[in-house]
């Protein structure tokens, strides 16, 4: 055909989609919807109305992904293949409960926090002469205040292991994104593949703040956390000891000391402790290309939380493949193509009109199928000599039901049998077998008639028989056999259809076995109920005489339901 696809062997266009992939905190991965992946492109989708159980931390509102194949399937050239995928309204909750353990962060060293204590040491450097208990209220057991004390005006307090007992994750939703989608497409141009992909982000918003996805990349999001000092647990906050003092007189010293310092870190106000608790990396996407393939992946989310990942998530990836497609578009027909296919369609298309025609006369049965085609309402369809009878087979008008035919042997002009019409029009009835010299002579020619009413002759010598025709199953099987002497070589049979009163189509040609018999196999036409068939072949008249003649068998109805 001129139009075929130049390449049959052609591989396929590829398409595949997986909505989302990716890691949550130490889970085995995620890959929950997947549709073509390592086969041809074909139209599918999947999909899920909700992901969220299964996620722990995660949800997801709807997820979806689809593949198609659209244009001929016959010309790759015209086809395009296309993977898609969409996820909406994404939240990442609160970190909060997942248990992480804080390890020590590497702060940065915060500075020391200078208390003035001279209102408790003051008084004790100042002494010129020993007393007993009194100047600090009651000192157990009457401690002896040494003279020349040096005790310091202020100390420098160490806070930083009690504000890292302080740092929290924050307890709100991390990350919500509206709307995430993929798409690949592979098609031909120009007798080449070529391929196109995109994505998109819409919606992104952390902690609570909407953020430019544009700008967003990979940052920590919370990258400071304020600490209210009224909060510090005093057993982690390092406090210079007081040379000089021994005994009790250290005790009550280092307590009021104490007090002193947490009195007065409770009153200053928080401070903010520059810590990289929660880093979010959003990507808007990325787009792998080679020469017979496109990966378009989607936008992607990765959030660590105390230097732990925590969330890695590819939102979609589409990609499609032309590896092997055959993009050359078929060659021009030819002008000597395009007249015989113009002639071809004229004459598929008149060969229909009169199949058309020849079912709107309603051959319902091979009864009225033996009539379709003639003004006679009284035919006999065969003669055949059987042992020592004739065997003599016709279709009357249904009208002449429950009448008698009379069937004439005109080689002496006798009634030879006589037979009723049944209720399908059909009649069957037997004759004495004419003599040796008469029964293959011209003269041995039978005729059925009913009143007026008369059929034409059958000759009973002939060369070319039907001997069975039954259709089943949507296929007619035709068994028959042509007498010698044969041709030589064997010559072709031909089977016909009527497909209307003026024409007939050939169905099959075939040679009959070394003896002459034959049996055939072919399909019904869809949707008819009756159906006329008939040989033809050559043969030889005699065995000197090596001439060829053609002969045919009698047109044959066959019921196809």
């Amino acid at each position: 055909a001129a139009l075929a696809p130049t390449s049959a062997a052609a591989a396929a266009f590829t398409c595949e989609a997986s909505v989302l992939s990716g890691t949550i905190a130490t889970a085995p991965a995620i890959e929950p919807l997947i549709t073509g992946r390592g086969e041809a492109c074909k139209t599918a989708s999947v999909g899920l109305p909700n992901l969220s159980a299964p996620l722990g931390i995660v949800g997801i509102n709807a997820l979806a992904g689809a593949t198609s194949l659209v244009g001929d399937p016959n010309r790759q050239d015209l086809q395009q293949a296309v993977a898609g995928t969409s996820i909406a309204d994404i939240k990442i909750g609160s970190l909060g409960g997942l248990g992480l353990p804080l390890p020590a962060l590497p702060l940065p060293a915060l500075p020391a926090q200078t208390i003035d204590i001279s209102a408790i040491t003051g008084p004790l450097n100042g002494l010129t002469a020993p007393i007993i208990g009194g100047l600090l209220g009651p000192i157990t057991g009457g401690t002896l205040i040494p003279l020349g004390l040096n005790l310091p005006t202020s100390v420098d307090v160490d806070i930083n292991a009690a504000v890292q007992q302080l740092l929290k994750l924050p307890n709100t939703d991390v990350l919500k994104v509206k709307a995430a989608t993929t798409l690949a497409g592979a098609s031909c141009l120009n007798g080449s593949p070529v391929t196109a992909g995109s994505s998109t982000l819409a919606g992104v918003s952390v902690l609570g703040n909407e953020l430019n996805v544009d700008t967003i990349g990979d940052q920590a999001i919370l990258d400071t956390q304020q600490v209210n000092l009224a909060n510090l647990d005093p057993n982690l906050i390092t406090i210079p000891t007081l040379d000089g003092l021994t005994g009790s007189l250290l005790t009550t010293v280092t307590a009021q000391v104490n007090a002193l310092v947490l009195d007065t870190l409770k009153a200053l106000p928080p401070i903010s402790v520059p810590v990289d608790l929660l880093r979010v990396q959003v990507s808007p996407g990325s787009q792998a290309k080679t020469a017979t393939s496109l990966t378009q992946n989607g936008p992607g989310i990765r959030i660590s939380a105390l230097g732990q990942p925590v969330v890695d998530l590819q939102l979609g990836q589409s990609k499609v493949g032309t590896a092997g497609v055959d993009c050359t578009p078929p060659k021009p027909p030819t002008k000597a193509e395009i007249v015989a296919a113009a002639q071809a369609a004229e004459e598929k298309a008149a060969q229909a009109a009169e199949e058309k025609a020849l079912q709107g006369a309603a051959p319902v049965s091979a009864a009225a199928a033996a009539l379709a085609c003639t003004t006679q309402r009284l035919v006999l369809t065969d003669v055949v000599a059987k042992g020592s009878r004739v065997r003599i087979f016709g279709v009357a008008d249904k009208r002449f039901a429950g009448q008698t035919v009379k069937v004439v042997f005109e080689a002496d002009g006798k009634t030879a049998a006589r037979a009723k019409v049944q209720a399908s029009g059909e009649f069957l009835t037997t004759a004495k077998l004419p003599t040796k010299k008469l029964r293959s002579s011209n003269k041995a020619r039978y005729r059925a008639q009913i009143g007026t009413e008369r059929s034409r002759n059958l000759k009973l010598a002939r060369r070319l028989f039907i001997d069975r025709a039954r259709a089943s199953g949507g296929r007619v099987r035709l068994v028959g056999h042509v007498t010698g002497p044969l041709g030589a070589p064997l010559q072709t049979i031909t089977l016909t259809r009527r497909v209307s009163c003026k024409k007939s189509v050939v169905v099959k040609r075939f040679k009959p076995r070394k003896d002459g018999t034959f049996s055939v196999l072919v399909e019904a036409p869809e949707g008819a109920k009756a159906q006329v068939y008939r040989f033809g072949t050559k043969v030889r008249k005699t065995r000197a005489n090596k001439k060829l003649f053609p002969t045919f068998t009698l047109p044959t109805g066959v019921d196809l339901t």
